[in-house]
Order: C-alpha cells, then sequence, then structure tokens
C-alpha cells in the first residue's frame, strides 16, 4: 500500500457542515496520488505547504507526497464551507489559498497544534476544536445538502423554486456558495456516487445509476466524465459482458444485458415505462425496481389492492411516487413527473 487514507466522523455540532476529517500516510513516496472532484471544499494541512482551502475541483487533480509525511484535512459538505472560510466558495474553484490568508491568527495556531499531532486522531480533534459555524444555514445551503442528499439525481429548477428563488439567482447563489453552477455540482454528485458504487461493487445498482446520471449512453461512455476524472469509465470501473438477450413481459418487449456484477443484470425497459429497471437475486429491497410511468393516474387505480410499502409523495425533485411490494417480495417504484401526473 502506498498510501494510507482514513476518514474520521464529524462530531455532532459539524455533521450537518462537514462529511468528515480525514488523512493519508504516505509509506513512500507517491508522485501521482488522484483526487477526484467531489462537490467539496477542503481544509488540508501537509508539513510543506502548511494549512490551506481547497476549492472544489472540476476535474481530477494528481499531487506528490513525499514518504513519510501526513496529510490532513476536513472536508466540508457542498456549499457548507462558506460559513468557516468567510470567503465566497467560487473564489476557490479549481485553486487554493493559504487559509491565514482567510483566518488570521487562528490559522496560525492551528498550524501549531496540527504539527505537533502525534496521530491522525489527534489531528482530527485539532480541527473539531476549532470549527464552528459563522451562521445557520441559509436556504440556499439547505437546497444544496438536499440535492447532495439526492446524489445530484433532481430537477435544478424544482429545487430552486422551493428554495423561494428563480433559477437564474439560485445559480448565482450555488456558485457562490459551492464553487459550482447547480448542473455543474449535479453531475459531480452523480459521478461521484456511480464511482462510489462501482468501487463497493454494489451489483446491478452500478450500471442504474450510471445510466441515470447518463455517466454511460447507448454503452458508449459520457466524455464528460473523461474530462473529470482523466479516464473513460468503462477503462477506469467497469467491466462489461457482451451477452445479450431478448426477454417477454406482459405486453411487449424488453432487452436485458448482463454486466458481469455479482448475480445481478439488468433490464432496460422499453415505453411505457423510460427508466432502468434493476433485477437482483440477492434478497428483496436490496435493489428496488425504479419505473417511470407516462399515467400515474391509470397506475396508482391498478395498484389498489396491493400493499403500499411507500404511500404516494411528491418529491423535492419534481417527482410524483409511489412504492408497493409485489408477490415476490421486491421493492418497486413508480414515478412519474409531477406536472404530467396532475394532468
Amino acid at each position: 500500500m502506498r498510501a494510507a487514507y482514513r476518514e474520521f466522523r464529524p462530531p455532532p455540532h459539524l455533521a450537518a457542515w462537514v462529511e468528515c476529517l480525514w488523512s493519508v500516510d504516505a509509506a513512500v513516496t507517491v508522485p501521482d496520488y488522484g483526487v477526484a472532484p467531489d462537490g467539496c471544499l477542503d481544509i488540508v494541512h501537509s508539513p510543506g505547504g502548511g494549512l490551506r482551502a481547497v476549492g472544489a475541483m472540476t476535474r481530477e487533480r494528481r499531487f506528490e507526497l513525499p514518504a513519510r509525511d501526513r496529510h490532513c484535512g476536513v472536508r466540508f459538505r457542498p456549499g457548507m464551507a462558506s460559513a468557516f472560510l468567510r470567503t465566497a466558495a467560487v473564489a476557490l474553484t479549481d485553486s487554493d489559498a493559504p487559509l491565514v490568508d482567510l483566518w488570521g491568527a487562528p490559522a496560525r495556531a492551528l498550524a501549531d497544534r496540527l504539527e505537533d499531532a502525534l496521530s491522525p486522531e489527534d489531528a482530527a480533534a485539532a480541527f473539531a476544536e476549532v470549527l464552528r459555524p459563522a451562521a445557520p444555514a441559509n436556504g440556499v445551503q439547505r437546497a444544496i445538502a438536499a440535492m447532495a442528499a439526492a446524489h445530484g439525481a433532481v430537477d435544478v429548477d424544482e429545487v430552486a423554486r422551493q428554495a423561494n428563488l428563480s433559477p437564474r439567482q439560485f445559480r448565482r447563489r450555488c456558485l457562490e456558495a459551492s464553487g459550482l453552477t447547480p448542473k455543474h455540482l449535479c453531475r459531480v454528485l452523480r459521478f461521484r456516487n456511480a464511482a462510489a458504487l462501482a468501487g463497493a461493487r454494489a451489483g446491478a445498482e452500478v450500471v442504474h445509476h450510471c445510466r441515470r446520471c447518463r455517466l454511460l449512453r447507448s454503452g458508449a461512455p459520457d466524455p464528460r466524465f473523461s474530462r473529470v476524472y482523466g479516464q473513460a469509465p468503462d477503462g477506469r470501473f467497469f467491466q462489461y459482458g457482451s451477452a445479450r438477450r431478448r426477454v417477454r413481459s406482459g405486453h411487449e418487449d424488453h432487452t436485458c444485458s448482463d454486466r458481469g456484477f455479482d448475480r445481478s443484470e439488468f433490464a432496460v425497459l422499453d415505453r411505457p415505462a423510460r427508466f432502468l429497471a434493476p433485477a437482483s437475486t440477492d434478497g428483496p429491497d436490496l435493489c428496488p425496481l425504479f419505473i417511470e410511468v407516462d399515467d400515474f393516474a391509470d397506475v396508482r387505480r391498478r395498484l389498489d389492492g396491493y400493499p403500499i410499502r411507500m404511500p404516494e409523495r411528491k418529491t423535492f425533485y419534481g417527482m410524483v411516487e409511489i412504492g408497493v411490494k409485489d408477490p415476490g417480495g421486491h421493492f418497486v417504484v413508480f414515478a412519474a413527473r409531477a406536472a404530467e401526473a396532475a394532468r
């Protein structure tokens, strides 16, 4: 192992603001340690660079880690760093700045404590003690938190409306708070989650999410992923099988393709369903079926008498959804765009 990366949970008073505290220890020199975009801002301490505020990234960056050096830091949740850094996040996008320029004397005191830290746990505790939000989360920050909770799979205009802002106002405020525009931030969040799912080998859920975020387009890699991560998604994360077959459902054909992920497979449903249908043999509810339909009222009528697992709801990303458990014990969610369902 060239570098040991560890994460620590933030204390309760920081949980809404901080994603994690982290450290990287390099046993030998690592000339190309990669850091992928994640939509977050960090405060990073390194022996050679001191304390620096690092902005959101739009593409993967690589750093040299000298042997026996420890890098540590705090990763803020998307949109939350401005409450601590006292500057607009957009000023740091794809760049960094000495923390002393933003904090002054408190940054020098924290740097001294981190230099004396004997372990990653000590460093994490030093960060946690000095971080205090300057103000409660505002409406834009809460909207960005909702986007992050949905891994970027949201209707940005609907999020803006729920924040009582026009799309143009929300774009400007999101850029100031997170360093990225709403659509760019959502794309980064979707790519990040797809990469995490692939790294965890989460079965059919991986391809489901990658299709949803357009990471793959008709089997071809989304070129934006390559620009962000430096490699095509199939070369970096995925192993695809080539077997394809046709199956017959109640009223029309569906195409299934084996993807080589454990025992899971994927079915791409034609209309009236316009979404991806993951089917897993690993047990109920582990890989739910999510189907977007044209006529939500008709589906609701047909579900009369079925055990409702998730009552009908309107989501913040502009969908109306209802969830049931099918006779085989699988969780199935039917959804339609709210505007279409109201017709």
